[in-house]
């Protein structure tokens, strides 16, 4: 699910769902490797592999309806944070500063949104 309070720099729903993509792809992408199973298991507090399993295996397929929502918010909202999941909403949240311009720059080109959101799905998996 979609969400923004973020308006002042570009198009926000365009722009979630253009990273919202790229973490599909590489969320897939991963989920296809030899080890995913195992290497999610090793990061994460996830006591349950069947679940992961099945999780995985959705990615595997281009289900991502197990994912939490996600919501972008100004940089006053987000108190600097870059990126935050909370379990009670189970959400992520996006800080507008790491989203791409409406240029499309990028304004961290090394993590960005895509890879804090990734990030912040991880912490999700904490709770799988």
């Amino acid at each position: 699910a979609l969400s923004s309070s973020y308006h002042n720099r570009h198009d926000s729903a365009a722009a979630l769902t253009s990273e919202l993509a790229s973490v599909q792809a590489r969320l897939s992408s991963f989920a296809q490797s030899e080890n995913a199973i195992a290497q999610v298991l090793n990061l994460f507090n996830t006591a349950q592999a069947t679940d992961v399993e099945n999780l995985l295996y959705a990615w595997t397929a281009g289900d991502f309806s197990a994912l939490p929502n996600f919501e972008i918010l100004d940089d006053a909202a987000m108190r600097g944070a870059q990126g935050a999941f909370a379990a009670e909403t189970n959400t992520v949240y996006l800080n507008e500063t790491v989203m791409p311009t409406s240029e499309g720059v990028l304004v961290d080109p090394l993590l960005g949104a895509t890879g804090i959101a990734i990030e912040e799905i991880g912490h999700s998996l904490d709770i799988v």
